[in-house]
């Protein structure tokens, strides 16, 4: 990431995070606040780490492994297990780590829910997911 786009979501960040405190809704610390606000590239970089990109060709392929069990051409009771998936579509293009990511962009748009819950037993979007 380019360090002035660096710098500008640093100060987006910080100028939310600092409205939250005010208000009593997040608690982040001062030193995070004060260090995104004023482009201190530790804490930039530590709290920018965390964003990744996934693809929308990593969505389709897991939405493709998913689409013969929401048809009904195959039933639930064979679906493999949460691991084997895993492994199946990492060989196919998602990135370790996306999976679960994308599990739950799927669940929250209503997409293979059956499927999902099916996989993680009920699964459930919590507050900080959304």
């Amino acid at each position: 990431m380019e360090q002035e786009t660096k710098l500008a979501l640093g100060k987006i960040l910080g100028e939310i995070y600092r409205l939250q405190r005010a208000q009593g809704i997040l608690q982040v610390p001062e030193e995070k606040v004060f260090g995104l606000l004023n482009g201190f590239e530790e804490t930039l970089n530590g709290e920018l780490a965390g964003l990744d990109f996934i693809s929308e060709a990593e969505v389709e392929i897991v939405a493709d492994y998913f689409d013969p069990y929401w048809k009904y051409k195959k039933g639930l009771e064979e679906l493999p297990n949460q691991k084997s998936i895993e492994l199946e579509l990492e060989r196919l293009g998602v990135r370790k780590g996306n999976f679960g990511t994308i599990l739950k962009y799927l669940y929250a748009n209503n997409r293979f829910t059956e499927e999902i819950d099916k996989l993680a037993g009920n699964f459930k979007l919590n507050d900080y997911d959304i």
